[in-house]
């Protein structure tokens, strides 16, 4: 009886202590939801985020982090954009195409990008396999807007807010980085017709000059 009574407690201290790890995790959850929006869409590094809840055990942290962020090139984190509810749908959407492209290439071309929503607004739609009905609703000042936040200009391009990518996230946590890198690849799905058009669009380009360059 005496361990039975034992075990018992045991399961209610676990349980206890379980309930009491959920609710430190949605708190800290809360906490960097509001320094990511107080940040108005600028990425944060895996490294003063840290620093900032450094008391918090790692494994709630991590959690609580990716309850509210993704991870873009190397170390650095933003507000998912299904938490950005005061944009519209549509130019969610187009935040993630962007940091799909910067995390993929690194770059972004504005005017590529655009074309990309041009070609929308003359009657392209959304892959039909995909089980989200929005289509990429943007105007260029959302555009302007978005690269202004993540990115940097570079020649004839934007590049990351951060110059320089610090991988050190991905060496210290891969199983946490996997986890990222599946969110991404399937927003690379849902989204897959218009990177296809920006891909393509970047073919043109290169082809158009190699021909300036043979004239």
């Amino acid at each position: 009886e005496g361990d039975g009574g034992g075990e018992e407690n045991e399961e209610k201290d676990e349980s206890k202590k379980e309930e009491e790890e959920r609710r430190i995790c949605r708190e800290l959850t809360s906490k960097l939801t509001i320094l990511f929006m107080a940040s108005e869409g600028y990425p944060i590094p895996f490294s003063l985020l840290r620093d900032k809840y450094s008391t918090v055990k790692l494994h709630l942290f991590q959690n609580a982090l990716g309850g509210c962020a993704v991870l873009i090139r190397g170390s650095n984190f933003l507000l998912k954009s299904s938490l950005m509810h005061w944009l519209r749908a549509g130019v969610r959407d187009v935040r993630d195409l962007i940091l799909i492209l910067l995390n993929r290439d690194g770059i972004v071309r504005r005017e590529k990008l655009l074309r990309v929503l041009d070609k929308k607004e003359n009657g392209m739609r959304r892959d039909r396999g995909s089980d989200r009905s929005a289509c990429l609703d943007a105007r260029e000042d959302d555009v302007e807007l978005i690269l202004n936040q993540v990115a940097g200009k570079g020649i004839n391009c934007w590049t990351m807010k951060f110059a320089v990518d610090d991988m050190s996230y991905e060496r210290d946590y891969p199983t946490e980085t996997s986890m990222y890198k599946k969110f991404w690849t399937k927003r690379a799905l849902e989204l897959t017709q218009y990177l296809k058009v920006y891909d393509e669009e970047e073919i043109k380009d290169g082809e158009k000059g190699v021909e300036e360059m043979e004239l």
